[in-house]
């Protein structure tokens, strides 16, 4: 599998800014935050990335 460049993924807030997808430059989704989803072809630090992004963003949208 051919690893992706940190420059070709592209974070996406959905779900009323709730849920992140991330898709590569070809549209192929590498990581989605409904599923539990993470491609293989992240390497471990993007994926460790996107899942403190995710979880930081995520707080803020949260009302006690």
């Amino acid at each position: 599998m051919t690893p992706i460049s940190d420059i070709d993924l592209k974070l996406e807030w959905v779900y009323s800014q709730e849920h992140l997808k991330v898709k590569a430059k070809d549209g192929e989704v590498v990581y989605n935050s409904v599923t539990q989803y993470a491609s293989p072809r992240l390497t471990e630090r993007q994926v460790k990335w996107i899942t403190e992004h995710y979880h930081a963003k995520r707080r803020k949208y949260v009302f006690d």
